[in-house]
């Protein structure tokens, strides 16, 4: 699966990019709000990457959220010590790009479990 292979990579482009210093990243504000954009594209990518790449997680879609949650709250924790700000609304499009990774993969899909139950 090539989903497996991306996915670390992807990962760690995230990561990287969430933690550089805020010297390193040149502003780029096409619109209010746009930096919630990229979070809630980055947190859409990784969602489908890891539905794509792990297909038999045990109750997929309470995994992949549990999963989202964490690591968003961590990596808006941790920039801090790169000299970033925490920023909630961050925490909160990263989740919704995992909810709509998560509703995007089901509807796709049209697998026979129901989403409730997968």
């Amino acid at each position: 699966m090539l989903a497996r292979w991306v996915l670390p990579f992807y990962w760690i482009a995230c990561f990287t990019a969430t933690h550089l210093p805020p010297s390193a990243i040149p502003s780029v504000d096409l619109f209010p709000g746009f930096d919630k954009c990229v979070h809630f594209g980055m947190y859409l990518g990784l969602g489908l990457l890891i539905l794509e790449a792990f297909p038999r997680l045990p109750r997929r879609s309470l995994s992949l959220l549990a999963i989202l949650i964490c690591y968003a709250l961590i990596d808006e924790l941790s920039q801090m010590l790169a000299g970033r700000d925490c920023e909630f609304l961050d925490g909160v499009a990263d989740t919704a790009g995992g909810v709509v990774a998560l509703l995007l993969f089901h509807f796709t899909r049209r697998q026979a479990v129901p989403l409730g139950k997968v």
